[in-house]
């Protein structure tokens, strides 16, 4: 019974407080994941890692970032990431970036160039997971005996 008192106190937003040890853990899997999205981008030309891995590990990357970064939920997380996605596709499918007319290249690698909605699929994957193996880790943390 303390063991789902203490799981069910880590889930509320007041009592949700992250050490710096858990910051910057969570930190170093959003590079990680940023310099394997980099070379995605660079060297693989097409295929499902491409088109869909791609997009699954962008949300993953934003949710380690946002729990290094900000004091939430898991859940209210995960869905913030997926609903700033979904906002990153509504743009593409109006095409804001020709309409503004922005030739950058940086932003226009980060906005994408194209409607699919396969890609909000993947980014609704991608924080699912990312969500999931964050609520299994805390729930191994709680379960595992203190030494």
């Amino acid at each position: 019974m303390q063991v789902k008192r203490k799981i069910y106190k880590s889930f509320q937003y007041e009592k949700m407080r992250h050490s710096l040890r858990v910051r910057l853990s969570f930190l170093v899997v959003a590079v990680v994941i940023l310099a394997i999205e980099i070379y995605i981008a660079a060297f693989v030309k097409g295929g499902f890692v491409r088109h869909y891995l791609g997009d699954v590990l962008v949300t993953a990357m934003l949710y380690a970032f946002g729990r290094a970064v900000f004091k939430t939920t898991p859940k209210i997380l995960a869905f913030e990431i997926f609903i700033f996605s979904l906002f990153i596709e509504i743009l593409q499918y109006f095409k804001v970036l020709e309409i503004l007319d922005i030739h950058n290249l940086i932003i226009r690698i980060v906005f994408g160039g194209t409607f699919d909605v396969s890609d909000i699929v993947c980014y609704a994957l991608g924080c699912l997971l990312a969500y999931l193996t964050d609520i299994i880790c805390l729930l191994q943390k709680y379960k595992s005996p203190k030494i």
